[in-house]
């Protein structure tokens, strides 16, 4: 079985939270990308608060929660 990774950022702007996401084949592609949204959305939104997490997903599984970068 090929394991996708999840990556899921919850971020609050003003009274507005919101979820996005994003697969990617490997824990490496994701951990990377997670850092870039992290200062993305420090540097556009220094208001804004919120968590990035990559998490492991097989589709017949339940998720499991990732550590927040």
């Amino acid at each position: 079985t090929i394991m996708k990774w999840l990556m899921i950022i919850t971020v609050c702007i003003g009274f507005d939270c919101s979820n996005l996401t994003g697969w990617f084949d490997t824990e490496e592609q994701c951990q990377a990308e997670s850092h870039k949204a992290k200062e993305w959305f420090m540097t556009n939104y220094p208001d804004s608060h919120g968590e990035v997490y990559c998490v492991e997903a097989d589709p017949n599984a339940v998720l499991q929660k990732g550590e927040p970068v």
